[in-house]
């Protein structure tokens, strides 16, 4: 079967057909991106947070942020509209998809996907990676889905965290919880299920490679969680958390 090649200058394919070691394998990088990582010393501060819709990943990050000294936090721009709190707004970047898929054209944002559950373009723009290297901060933390792999791969010294729920169960009370309709948490958790489901299947396999670096459980308090990632963090351990329940969940749930 002939290789197929995810080429970054062009939007990312879904997220569940990134996430295996032939995509890892296949993905090129826009020669700006290769330019770029040379500046900002290959992310060797960078603490990337992957993780689907639910599974907690900017919960755990801020607990991150709030425990470990000298942090920045590398936000996402997106054409999603921000929520009521105040709080979103410091998360991410918002701007419109005419001038999301302009500065994306121009290389701006190095590269980008279109998440399924909501139509909305997601990414990371250069200006927000150049802080690696601008702030000098010890950890710099960026919360992604499309935007991780090509990441990591572009910033090979940088650090690549898998967020998982404990069970397809507490998945789906959490997107459930959320102020949404419940068509649309029936869409988010299926979302996530199908993403989970495709990174479980090839995760051992990039743990052995070393292209994950960290899998950590989001179960228990979010204090809690954050201190074991945040010790981890901060001694440069080797985290691998149990992901098997997950698994077994995922497959009685169909």
């Amino acid at each position: 079967m002939r290789k197929r090649i995810i080429d970054t200058a062009k939007l990312l394919p879904p997220f569940e057909e990134l996430v295996s070691v032939e995509a890892v394998e296949s993905i090129v990088l826009r020669p700006e991106a290769e330019k770029l990582a040379r500046r900002i010393d290959n992310g060797k501060n960078l603490y990337i947070f992957l993780g689907s819709s639910g599974a907690g990943r900017d919960t755990i990050m801020e607990e991150c942020l709030k425990l470990l000294e000298n942090t920045a936090r590398i936000r996402r721009t997106t054409t999603r509209k921000p929520r009521e709190y105040v709080a979103d707004q410091k998360r991410m970047i918002f701007i419109t998809e005419k001038a999301f898929l302009r500065d994306f054209k121009k290389g701006e944002i190095p590269f980008a996907g279109r998440y399924k559950a909501n139509k909305r373009l997601y990414g990371v723009s250069k200006g927000e990676l150049l802080k690696l290297k601008k702030d000098k901060k010890a950890y710099c933390l960026l919360e992604a889905n499309y935007s991780g792999i090509p990441t990591k791969i572009m910033l090979p010294d940088s650090k690549l965290i898998v967020v998982l729920p404990p069970t397809a169960e507490v998945l789906k009370d959490r997107l459930f919880s959320r102020d949404k309709s419940p068509e649309e948490c029936q869409r988010r958790f299926e979302s996530s299920a199908l993403e989970i489901r495709a990174l479980l299947k090839d995760l051992d396999k990039m743990i052995r490679k070393g292209f994950v670096d960290m899998v950590i459980i989001n179960e228990g308090f979010p204090k809690e969680v954050g201190e074991r990632m945040a010790k981890a963090i901060r001694k440069r351990q080797r985290l691998i958390e149990d992901y098997s329940m997950l698994e077994k969940s995922l497959g009685e749930c169909g």
